[in-house]
């Protein structure tokens, strides 16, 4: 996001079973306010975008996170997270993310919209 220079993503797609987020995982008071809040549609800032993804990946939530073909947030199985951008980020970025002890590969996210389909329902 700091790269594309964005401020907040949009949540395009979201799952949610429960009112409120179950006692039986991790849940700080700021992932609980934003998993009562979110909704289709919802613009949604850095820090809550840490937020959302802690709760995707623990389990209380699906969604997919995207902003204007510039960049999206998709989550997969087996903590799986696809981020991607209009443009290829410099190599330093792709540096910093790999200190952080995450991998980082080129690949095309299994949660984009499928062309055809797309040309299809049109």
């Amino acid at each position: 996001m700091e790269f594309l220079n964005l401020n907040d993503l949009c949540v395009v797609y979201l799952e949610k079973h429960d009112e409120e987020p179950k006692k039986d995982r991790p849940c700080s008071r700021s992932m609980a306010e934003i998993y009562k809040k979110i909704f289709v549609g919802q613009k949604v800032n850095k820090l809550e975008v840490a937020d959302i993804a802690r709760l995707v990946l623990r389990e209380f939530l699906w969604c997919k996170l995207e902003e204007d073909q510039k960049i999206f947030v998709h989550f997969g199985y087996d903590y799986y997270m696809f981020i991607g951008s209009s443009e290829k980020p410099p190599k330093s970025i792709i540096k910093k993310i790999e200190k952080m002890g995450l991998f980082v590969e080129e690949f095309e996210s299994p949660y984009l919209p499928d062309p055809e389909e797309e040309s299809d329902a049109q």
